[in-house]
């Protein structure tokens, strides 16, 4: 039962930080989104959304963060995460620039 106890308290202080974590990150960045493994979006994320002009209600979950790399930034995309990878997971702060492509073909230079 201690075992277990302890677990849910780590998972809860876990839970805290991140809530934290995020708060900061949304007073300091214009879009925060969680990817999974595969670079796909888990929530939905409305502020994304409206920088890259997609139509109200229409949800970024599931969508892959490299759909939206304009072509001239896909390799470079790519190897940059692959060296991120690598060099200490995906957890590894760090900022790179990227150009997406907004849903009107409107070039987007962001910081990912």
């Amino acid at each position: 039962i201690s075992s277990a106890r302890q677990h849910v308290e780590f998972r809860s202080m876990q839970d805290q930080r991140s809530a934290v974590t995020t708060s900061l990150l949304r007073l300091m960045c214009d879009a925060v989104l969680e990817l999974d493994s595969q670079l796909r979006v888990v929530d939905d994320c409305p502020a994304l959304g409206n920088i890259l002009f997609h139509h109200k209600g229409r949800s970024l979950t599931g969508s892959p963060l490299w759909r939206f790399v304009v072509e001239e930034d896909q390799d470079r995309f790519s190897e940059r995460l692959a060296k991120r990878s690598v060099e200490g997971g995906l957890d590894f702060a760090d900022m790179f620039h990227v150009k997406l492509q907004d849903s009107w073909g409107t070039v987007v230079n962001m910081e990912l």
